[in-house]
């Protein structure tokens, strides 16, 4: 073999090395984070001659029979990496009229809660308890139905909503009730987002093979 291919080869090799050095350094982890979402509610009744206890958790309820709704959210967040994080929420309310063919025909909001900007090192901890005047936002739906004479579909939705800010990453989450309204027996069904809550962060610049190499 002539020393000029000697050359070539040796340099082949370490060019070959050298990338699977680079990739491996890019694609080490940075931090991985975990998020645990949980929602849990009571349904306060009136008083009546059928249910034992003065609060339940049912599914459904006949309505006749709500005077109140405890809603509770809890959201716990932990980063591997300390560092200079930050988080915001607030708690919304939300009255939906809708079609048969879930068109948006009404809405009405109303912020429930504003948490203020929270910096924290590598986890938080929220938890918070709702109390939701039922009658109030059952009212207000069949008046409107009424008053002009329309036939919709109505809910309440009552949202947490999250941002949080991580390494130059940053999540929008959210947990969620749905309550149905006007109807003569009322459903609550609970949502979370769909969201990775247990995930691994690479370095800035993973998705590059040979960022120094090819460069030039």
């Amino acid at each position: 073999m002539s020393m000029k291919k000697i050359i070539l080869y040796i340099i082949f090799i370490l060019g070959i090395s050298l990338i699977i050095l680079n990739y491996t350094i890019i694609n080490k982890p940075d931090f991985s984070y975990k998020i645990d979402r949980t929602s849990n509610y009571l349904i306060n009744l009136k008083p009546n001659s059928y249910y034992l206890d003065s609060s339940i958790d049912n599914e459904l309820i006949p309505s006749n029979l709500i005077n109140s709704l405890n809603l509770n959210f809890s959201y716990k967040y932990l980063n591997t990496k300390k560092t200079n994080l930050s988080y915001h929420y607030k708690i919304e309310s939300f009255i939906i009229s809708y079609n048969k063919d879930n068109i948006e025909v009404w809405k009405r909001n109303y912020l429930l809660k504003e948490d203020s900007l929270n910096n924290f090192s590598n986890s938080f901890k929220i938890n918070e308890n709702i109390n939701i005047d039922y009658n109030y936002y059952n009212n207000l739906a069949k008046s409107y139905l009424r008053d002009y004479n329309l036939n919709l579909n109505t809910i309440l939705k009552v949202r947490l909503s999250i941002n949080i800010k991580t390494n130059n990453n940053s999540i929008d989450d959210y947990l969620e009730y749905n309550i149905s309204l006007t109807n003569n027996l009322t459903s609550i069904n609970k949502y979370l987002n769909d969201i990775d809550t247990n995930k691994v962060i690479y370095l800035k610049n993973n998705n590059t093979l040979c960022p120094s190499l090819c460069a030039g």
